[in-house]
């Protein structure tokens, strides 16, 4: 009996741990979630579009929105602060989330999307959100599919629609869609973001280091906050050189070495020194094409017919790159566009 007692007090223990519901700590999310913007004035890009948006949640009331443009650029941000704005603590219940790139068949739109677009709104009349972000990577039959719900249920529930390409979504989804395109964010207002992040979290950084993680991130305010992360927890140190080191780049010592030896020695001993010299340093030859790209196409040494003429050649190797193509192969392209500009009388950049 007294066994019994007991097991009764270590169930009764051990239950209420168990159902505990944790609540995370906004402390341990990593920067492109603990300062993701909660409302359409916290962000710092894209003005006209935020100002449309506006109007919106002063009408409470929203037509098909179609999202696109780079990674990284507020997309997802504002369609959620645009909820959140509207619904506010009722977000949970009338907007319905999906990420397309991992439930992009038809299935999804049958049962999901359809279940949800058919239930009542909860404590609240209005309209009800669905949020698809990744939808270029849904099927061509599922957008088929969509296109017929997003008709069907127009009464009382809005599509939000997000993507990279919008050429992969369907032209009568396109036409039924409100279409806004994010375009990568402009060198002063990562700035602002950037020294805002860091003076939250205590990270000492200049302004040179600043503009590089810029100069990386093209943009992609997503991609230099990863690497403004993940330098400060690597180093606890970030400058010029951790952030090259980290991000992999060659740096421009690194490249101002390729660059002047490539012109020096012949084509023989160039591409074996410097095709050991990547693979040592474990530089991506994609990475080296670009940074190449911009000092040509910066360089007053070369003629406007040579650069249309390497241009091209670039574009060519980008695409081999891209395919998956042998490096070895593409580094013995590279050290050829340098003899190309030997010839041309060329002899630095």
């Amino acid at each position: 009996m007294d066994d019994n007692v007991e097991m009764k007090d270590s169930n009764s223990f051990i239950q209420p741990i168990h159902n505990q519901k944790i609540k995370p700590s906004k402390e341990n999310l990593p920067f492109i979630e603990k300062y993701r913007p909660e409302h359409l004035s916290d962000i710092v890009s894209h003005t006209e579009i935020l100002n449309t948006l506006g109007r919106f949640v002063k009408q409470k009331n929203i037509p098909h929105l179609l999202f696109h443009g780079p990674a990284g650029t507020g997309k997802t941000s504002c369609i959620f602060a645009l909820a959140r704005e509207i619904y506010g603590g009722e977000n949970k219940y009338n907007v319905l989330e999906l990420n397309a790139s991992d439930e992009r068949g038809i299935e999804v739109v049958r049962e999901k999307i359809k279940e949800f677009c058919s239930s009542q709104m909860i404590v609240q009349k209005g309209i009800k959100l669905v949020i698809l972000d990744e939808a270029d990577m849904m099927t061509t039959v599922a957008q088929m599919a969509l296109r017929r719900v997003i008709e069907k249920f127009t009464r009382n529930v809005r599509f939000c629609l997000i993507c990279n390409q919008v050429n992969k979504i369907i032209m009568p989804i396109q036409s039924r869609c409100m279409r806004f395109r994010f375009a990568p964010l402009k060198p002063e207002q990562c700035v602002e973001r950037i020294k805002f992040i860091c003076k939250q979290e205590k990270i000492e950084i200049d302004d040179e280091t600043i503009n590089v993680m810029i100069k990386i991130g093209k943009g992609d305010m997503r991609k230099i906050l990863n690497i403004l992360e993940s330098t400060f927890l690597s180093s606890k140190l970030v400058n010029v050189e951790t952030v090259y080191e980290l991000t992999g780049l060659p740096n421009p010592k690194q490249m101002n070495y390729i660059i002047d030896f490539m012109f020096t020695e012949s084509y023989e001993v160039a591409y074996k020194t410097m095709n050991d010299y990547r693979m040592n340093n474990g530089f991506a030859i994609n990475d080296i094409l670009l940074e190449l790209l911009d000092r040509v196409s910066q360089s007053d040494k070369v003629s406007e017919e040579m650069l249309i003429k390497l241009t091209k050649i670039f574009c060519e190797l980008d695409h081999l790159v891209n395919l998956g193509s042998n490096e070895k192969i593409l580094m013995g392209s590279l050290v050829g566009i340098f003899q190309l500009l030997k010839e041309a009388g060329i002899k630095s950049i």
